[in-house]
């Protein structure tokens, strides 16, 4: 498989939904989280889901944890980006309560905000509309 592209308004949709997903932690919302993974001995690579419910994000220690056990490390993601020569064509947001603005600058992404109105904003900015 190659990596499709995702357009701007994906990209406000599930960084809307990553918030909301935040927000809402202590619900127990079951999501589905596809990835792409590189094939470092060919060209191409494969997609990956991962269904289950977030039972924590640790910004101390850097990743998503879900009820399975389950790790997700953010800085992974940026470094995912990089390596795949992404990193200038997209934009990383996090944020929420266990995330802080200076984490946000520790990892490299490009937009913290602490709630989901103020990311929309954020959002707003970083795709210069």
């Amino acid at each position: 498989d190659k990596r499709i592209e995702i357009d701007d308004g994906l990209k406000e949709m599930l960084n809307s939904k990553l918030n909301y997903i935040n927000e809402h932690i202590k619900e127990n919302i079951e999501i589905t989280v596809t990835y792409f993974i590189n094939d470092s001995k060919k060209s191409g690579g494969k997609y990956i889901n991962k269904t289950g419910i977030v039972k924590r994000i640790d910004s101390v220690n850097e990743y998503i944890k879900f009820n399975d056990n389950d790790i997700v490390y953010m800085k992974d993601v940026i470094k995912a980006l990089e390596e795949s020569g992404l990193r200038d064509k997209v934009k990383v947001m996090v944020g929420g309560a266990p995330v802080s603005q200076e984490y946000a600058n520790e990892i490299g992404a490009d937009g913290y905000s602490d709630n989901a109105n103020s990311a929309v904003t954020v959002a707003k900015r970083l795709l210069g509309k």
